[in-house]
């Protein structure tokens, strides 16, 4: 592994770095969506939802969906369901209304019935949300395999940022907890062009908790003949001219002159995307992952899944992910 900070030692990628320096400003999280289930992380979710409003001054809206799956042998009559889904409407409505009594802050109720996938990326899109978050429990083996996770459903249909928090066992809310910072950020980077957004949000995060910034790149292939010509020498020369290149490529694409001295680091490593994100978070401490995310076809996702689920289902911080096709209007309003 090879990790260095400062400055890069020659430019890449200009037209990508004045976008990035004239968009970072602009990036305004005023209202979070934050998605609760009711089950025992209900109360944990909530309390940093409220930290996170409160330090970064946003309106939260608190979101949950009544649903009730279809039974295909035992259909009951149309009246009798809506009738449940009412009853169940109004008592997601008192159970988030008594939780909310213990907190000062600026939030509204956003209770629908229905798919909670489906319904959070429809109130996303209708309240112009600027963040969706929620708690990940995860669930592994064949199950995974067969239906995924709803967490990881929201993460690939959101057209918004969503930021995935790990819930903690026993948990027990404080004041302490409501002061929220991520004091170190680990982006992880595949020196693209799509990866501009999750650097955006990254550096948004670090200014206003003032954080480390972490820029990892994992190298796949030995050697990217895209960056270094193989010819140039023997195996370990070649090696350290790439690593040198992807490092400075790295702190190219975040320039750090308008960043107000913030720590940032570049940071190079071996072996598979994820599996390096989540072996690199758990040495370094890590407070927040920021990853984009690509969409993959059907098949390709049931064969080989992607970085973005692989760091959802084993990241010991909170993940925030990018898409790739977040609202221009986030970044330029």
């Amino acid at each position: 592994m090879v990790m260095v900070a400062g400055k890069p030692s020659f430019q890449v990628n200009s037209k990508l770095c004045k976008a990035i320096g004239k968009m970072v400003m602009n990036i305004h999280l005023k209202t979070i969506l934050c998605a609760v289930d009711f089950s025992q992380f209900t109360n944990q979710t909530l309390h940093y939802g409220v930290g996170l409003s409160k330090s970064i001054g946003a309106r939260l809206l608190v979101f949950h969906s009544v649903d009730i799956p279809e039974d295909q042998l035992f259909t009951s009559p149309i009246a009798e369901h809506e009738q449940e889904l009412q009853r169940l409407y109004e008592q997601a409505l008192k159970k988030i209304e008594k939780i909310m009594e213990t907190y000062d802050v600026d939030w509204l109720p956003a209770v629908t019935k229905g798919d909670p996938v489906d319904k959070v990326k429809e109130v996303a899109e209708q309240a112009d949300v600027d963040l969706v978050m929620a708690a990940s429990h995860g669930i592994s083996g064949l199950k995974r395999l067969l239906m995924g996770t709803v967490i990881e459903k929201m993460a690939r249909g959101l057209s918004r940022p969503f930021l995935v928090i790990r819930p903690i066992m026993h948990f027990k809310p404080s004041q302490d907890t409501l002061r929220f910072t991520f004091g170190k950020v680990v982006v992880g980077c595949d020196i693209s062009p799509d990866i501009s957004p999750a650097l955006e949000y990254a550096r948004y995060f670090a200014e206003k908790f003032n954080s480390e910034i972490h820029l990892v790149h994992t190298m796949e292939s030995p050697v990217h003949e895209d960056i270094v010509d193989n010819t140039q020498g023997h195996y370990d020369e070649v090696q350290q001219i790439l690593i040198q290149r992807l490092r400075d490529r790295l702190l190219s694409l975040y320039p750090n002159k308008a960043d107000g001295g913030h720590n940032v680091r570049a940071v190079i490593e071996t072996g598979i995307p994820g599996e390096s994100l989540v072996r690199y978070s758990k040495e370094h401490a890590m407070d927040l992952m920021v990853v984009g995310i690509r969409r993959h076809g059907t098949i390709e996702k049931l064969l080989v899944g992607s970085t973005t689920e692989a760091v959802l289902r084993r990241s010991p911080c909170p993940v925030l992910v990018v898409p790739p096709n977040v609202a221009t209007s986030k970044l330029s309003t």
